[in-house]
């Protein structure tokens, strides 16, 4: 985790950290470029662990996505069509 994604908050005796939401980042799913699964991906990149990957199918694509913007709150982009609003952003 690099130092822009960390507050600290609290007295010198009780320091805090929590995540800090990037305002800029977004989760992106978008159909395989190569003809079968879906592609999730952070935009821009983050720095340290990686958090793009595949999934063979929507379901579990779009289930990846929520989970990872739930725990970040980053908004998902979701380029499928296969959405509730047919290519949502939330």
């Amino acid at each position: 985790m690099n130092n822009d994604m960390i507050a600290r908050a609290g007295t010198p005796r009780q320091t805090v950290l929590r995540l800090v939401p990037h305002a800029d980042r977004q989760i992106v799913i978008e159909p395989e470029p190569f003809g079968w699964g879906f592609d999730i991906r952070v935009v821009p990149v983050c720095d340290g662990p990686g958090h793009d990957c595949e999934r063979p199918d929507y379901p579990s694509a779009r289930a990846y996505a929520e989970r990872l913007s739930a725990a970040t709150g980053w908004p998902i982009t979701d380029l499928t069509g296969k959405g509730a609003a047919g290519g949502d952003s939330r």
